[in-house]
């Protein structure tokens, strides 16, 4: 499992349910690439024309490399923020598991004579 070393939350009250939801979708990272070390979520909220709106920035690292991070959309639910995130970095990963398992082939640009 992946170690979710900072869970942070701006803009309104931190939440149990919250952090556990991270928890759970933290655990599926691992099962995506196994070596996920650190995860680190920051929940933003701002308000929106009298409405709360939500987002998740998410960055991690895995094989001793920071994945780019992932930032999710502005959304009314911030479940439905933190699923986007989640959803976006699990493509990622598999991407980049999916790059670096690819052989490599060389084609020289010229002939060699």
């Amino acid at each position: 499992m992946p170690t979710v070393t900072a869970v942070t939350f701006q803009g309104f009250t931190p939440s149990d349910a919250l952090r556990h939801a991270v928890q759970r979708h933290a655990c599926h990272l691992d099962r995506v690439n196994g070596d996920v070390g650190s995860c680190l979520i920051n929940f933003k909220s701002h308000s929106l024309r009298r409405k709360k709106r939500f987002k998740v920035d998410i960055r991690v690292s895995a094989q001793g490399r920071e994945v780019p991070h992932v930032h999710g959309l502005d959304k009314d639910d911030p479940y439905d923020a933190l699923m986007q995130a989640f959803d976006a970095l699990t493509q990622r990963l598999e991407n980049n598991a999916a790059r670096q398992a690819a052989p490599r082939s060389y084609i020289p640009l010229y002939p060699v004579l």
